[in-house]
């Protein structure tokens, strides 16, 4: 008999892995898959804005992020080719709970939210690997 799920999520990078989580924690049913196996490594700027760390909050609370050792950054620096550079602080948004970022390796942030992903029995996943459950 064919297995069933609410939901397909295909790919359990850092959307996927979060967005499974979030709605297997209101209830359903999540199949999430992903044709590689963790965890990998990806080319990535290895930076998390504040907008990112709130879209996290659920799945991974930004102090477990920074728990596991990544650097909290306090606004961000731009300079380009021409030698022009544009600099913000995040405080300076004006939005206290978006006062911080963070420098993170991405693979371990895949790592990290593909595992609070499999912690929730609600989820099945497929990786390269086989079913895991």
């Amino acid at each position: 008999m064919p297995e069933t799920h609410e939901v397909l999520v295909v790919g359990a990078g850092p959307a996927g892995s979060a967005l499974a989580t979030r709605l297997a924690r209101r209830g359903r049913d999540v199949l999430l898959i992903d044709r590689g196996r963790f965890p990998r490594t990806k080319c990535c700027a290895e930076y998390g804005s504040p907008g990112t760390l709130r879209e996290l909050e659920a799945p991974a609370p930004p102090d477990t992020l920074l728990d596991a050792g990544w650097m909290a950054l306090r606004g961000t620096d731009v300079t380009a080719a021409g030698g022009s550079r544009l600099s913000g602080r995040f405080a300076d948004a004006g939005v206290p709970s978006r006062a911080r970022g963070v420098a993170l390796p991405r693979h371990e942030l895949d790592a990290r939210l593909f595992a609070v992903a499999q912690r929730w029995r609600c989820i099945s996943m497929r990786t390269r690997d086989g079913w895991r459950s």
